[in-house]
């Protein structure tokens, strides 16, 4: 699992290097304009990454129950039920193969919900104001109400 990340990395590793050395500078200095589109697909793939473990997790504790009960546990027949950590379009890395199609109709409706309540739109900065604070706008003082003497009375 993760060692193959690493033989991955540690192959690709001047690619990444190359990219990285593009991406991060151009990134800092465009980010004003570069986060606001980047942001709605992060979130995207964070609802997606976290759904799958979810998944993932149902599916481990799912397969335990069933062969922790007494009529598996005499036999200690596996149930072989399975999800992929990386591989998710891969169907047959599926055991039921229905999760497959289970967990690409959530993501779709993920997309769906997305789109409909958090559309992507990126908006205009407003204009920059001073902060006020209490009692005091700009350092300027109120202006003061004529009144009459009121010495002697």
């Amino acid at each position: 699992m993760w060692w193959e990340i690493q033989e991955h990395l540690q192959a690709n590793v001047v690619e990444y290097g190359v990219a990285a050395a593009i991406l991060i500078p151009t990134i800092i200095f465009a980010r004003k304009y570069i986060i606001s589109y980047l942001w709605w697909p992060m979130e995207f793939c964070a609802y997606v990454a976290g759904f799958h473990f979810l998944v993932k997790a149902i599916m481990f504790c799912a397969g335990w129950f069933k062969v922790s009960t007494r009529m598996y546990w005499e036999q200690r027949t596996p149930t072989g039920w399975a999800t992929p950590l990386y591989k998710v379009w891969d169907i047959q890395a599926y055991n039921p193969q229905w999760v497959f199609y289970f967990e690409m109709t959530v993501f779709a409706l993920i997309l769906f919900f997305m789109i409909r309540y958090r559309p992507m739109v990126v908006q205009k900065a407003g204009p920059v104001r001073q902060q006020l604070s209490k009692g005091r706008a700009n350092q300027v003082r109120p202006p003061q109400t004529a009144r009459p003497q009121a010495r002697g009375r």
